[in-house]
């Protein structure tokens, strides 16, 4: 199971730094099937074209490399388009 202090605690001390650089920041908003973190990105992140290059080369790569039981993160639009086309089937 993954421990949510630890996710954050890596979300705050490493991967934000580096995205404020570029005005932007991510957030946890949920775990699933406690192995799969749904992050939201925000502020410069949020709209911008190169956000999943920035979540699967960069945060993803980052966080399976230091929480070994994380097998995938998800952004929050994904969730969100995901329950849409299952809600509308």
């Amino acid at each position: 199971m993954l421990p949510l202090k630890k996710i954050n605690y890596v979300l705050y001390s490493e991967v934000n730094p580096s995205l404020a650089s570029h005005g932007g920041e991510v957030s946890l908003v949920e775990v699933i099937d406690k192995e799969t973190a749904v992050l939201q990105f925000g502020g410069g992140c949020q709209g911008c074209g190169m956000v999943d290059l920035t979540l699967k080369d960069g945060v993803e790569k980052h966080y399976l490399n230091k929480l070994m039981d994380l097998k995938g993160l998800w952004t929050l639009l994904i969730i969100l388009i995901v329950k849409m086309l299952i809600t509308n089937n």
